[in-house]
């Protein structure tokens, strides 16, 4: 029989437990100390119970620890997945307002888009308005100046494109057609498509 503690030493760290236990928490009733004293007595009998009884507990610490572990490192892979996710989401939103903004300048031919693009003029006249077709011919537009109006139609990415459907209307018989630049909104009045 494995002897862990000797009787002496139970029973002084019964009285240092008793006197003690006081000091740090609520003393115990009558029943809890009873209870206590019989835990004791058993445990005196078989001291091989009580070695089982720690190591039982002791077992239970160390898995409840590694459980805590493990739930830590899978709290830090989901902080990790998390922030990934907003990551992705802050892109996915950057593209998600591009495409808006190239939707609503689809939508609207009229508005140009952000960056360098291509109209053809189609003619200058002071005496011809056709200001009352902008809401219903989204591809023409009429851009006043001054007291006279200048007319343009569509928009291209391509100045060779812009090129050469201003080609075309000249065959059509519109001999003022002409390829005009904007940048951001703001036309260019010192481009000449024939020179670039």
């Amino acid at each position: 029989m494995i002897r862990i503690f000797n009787f002496r030493t139970l029973i002084i760290l019964l009285l240092i437990g008793l006197w003690v236990a006081p000091l740090n928490a609520q003393s115990l009733t009558k029943a809890e100390k009873k209870a206590l004293k019989k835990e004791l007595k058993q445990y005196k009998k078989d001291p091989e119970s009580y070695k089982a009884m720690i190591d039982k507990k002791n077992s239970t610490i160390d898995t409840l620890n590694k459980e805590v572990e493990e739930l830590k490192a899978e709290r830090n892979g989901l902080k990790e997945e998390n922030l990934a996710m907003l990551d992705s989401m802050k892109g996915l939103n950057a593209k998600y307002t591009n495409l808006v903004a190239k939707a609503e300048a689809m939508t609207d031919p009229r508005k140009l888009p952000k960056g360098t693009v291509y109209q053809v003029q189609v003619g200058y006249y002071k005496n011809i308005d056709f200001t009352s077709f902008n809401s219903t011919v989204r591809a023409v537009k009429a851009e006043a100046t001054g007291n006279a109006r200048r007319y343009v139609i569509g928009y291209f990415e391509s100045q060779a494109d812009a090129m050469a459907f201003s080609e075309d209307l000249r065959l059509m018989g519109i001999s003022d057609a002409f390829v005009t630049q904007y940048t951001n909104g703001k036309r260019n009045m010192n481009f000449d498509a024939y020179r670039n």
